[in-house]
């Protein structure tokens, strides 16, 4: 009997995959797939779930890019871009997930417990080449860098020869950081905060906090001789620049017209309407509050004032609470987004 062995479905790609984005999503609802709002499928872009499927609400599906396994669950706001592969029994993927060109992640010696886990905010960059044979767990706002590698299993030579083969499920912890061409081995458990040189080897596991390089990987420094310890003036007077720069930004790339009325106040005009963007130390009353505008907060925003400015359809951050309200308008979309130029991730209320 032949196993069926899935790589690119060719006759999907250029029947379903061709449909309109619509008649697309109508055509996996009658599947029995769990599709949601917004969603849209690109031209040639082919999901194959033999089981379950949910996608949620505003995830983007690349050109050409193909999702096939047993089950499928996806969260909302993901962007799976083009030419992308997915192909391992159980994939469960979590909100505002960013797979970039050109991933392939492929179990090449499938089990029936082959499955891959991808945490909130998690961003896998070009390239990259993950094989979850044996189950992977990516942990939330972890970067997977260019060309970096992701392997379960060796095997290749005579094992009864007496070379050897080894099997293992890779777990990565929250907000690691593997740079260009890492490459993980078998086995490998690496806990919060490690980051992993470029080039580097990563054969054994090392605990939390950790700065690895090397081939053999190995620990330069740990997280307390890595980051700097910046007061909260400081912080303060970044968040200055950032917002500065951000002006610079979508004067020049996004094309909208913008203002600077202050240090702490830039105006943005997109689509005739007009956007402020305050920046404030602390939020500590509803007094201050403009309905549909944008405010920077960095310090923590308690729940009843978040609840109180989604009423008003006001776009927040909270950059001490880690925190970004679920409503965003095109300009605080942008906003996002460009604070993850200097590592700065939200978390959707």
């Amino acid at each position: 009997m032949k196993i069926r062995d899935v790589r690119i479905p060719l006759a999907k790609v250029m029947t379903i995959g061709l449909l309109p984005s619509p008649l697309k999503k109508l055509y996996y609802r009658l599947r029995g797939y769990k599709i949601g709002r917004r969603i849209k499928l690109s031209l040639g872009s082919v999901i194959d779930i033999s089981e379950s499927c949910e996608i949620g609400d505003e995830t983007r599906i690349g050109a050409f890019s193909i999702l096939s396994g047993e089950t499928l669950r996806m969260g909302k706001r993901c962007k799976i871009r083009a030419l992308t592969m997915i192909v391992t029994p159980h994939i469960e993927i979590c909100h505002d997930v960013i797979i970039s060109e050109t991933v392939i992640i492929r179990a090449q010696q499938p089990f029936k417990d082959s499955r891959i886990f991808i945490g909130d905010r998690v961003h896998i960059f070009p390239f990259a080449i993950i094989d979850p044979s044996r189950p992977i767990h990516i942990g939330s706002e972890t970067a997977i860098g260019i060309s970096t590698y992701i392997f379960t299993h060796g095997a290749y030579k005579d094992s009864l020869a007496g070379y050897p083969i080894s099997y293992g499920e890779v777990y990565l912890g929250k907000s690691v950081w593997l740079a260009s061409r890492a490459f993980i081995m078998p086995g490998v458990t690496l806990g919060d905060d490690v980051v992993v040189g470029p080039g580097s080897v990563v054969a054994r596991s090392f605990p939390e906090g950790s700065f690895v390089f090397g081939m053999p990987a190995r620990i330069l420094k740990r997280k307390k001789e890595l980051i700097t310890q910046y007061t909260s003036e400081q912080q303060f007077k970044m968040l200055k620049e950032i917002l500065k720069e951000f002006q610079m930004y979508v004067d020049y790339f996004c094309k909208m017209k913008t203002k600077m009325i202050s240090e702490t106040h830039l105006s943005v005009k997109h689509k005739s309407k007009h956007n402020s963007i305050f920046l404030l130390e602390s939020l500590d009353s509803n007094e201050q509050l403009e309905a549909r505008k944008i405010y920077i907060v960095q310090k923590k925003i308690e729940p009843d004032m978040q609840k109180f400015m989604d009423k008003l359809c006001i776009s927040w951050f909270s950059y001490e609470g880690h925190q970004c309200s679920a409503f965003l308008n095109d300009v605080s979309e942008v906003l996002r987004e460009y604070f993850t130029r200097y590592g700065i991730l939200f978390e959707r209320s």
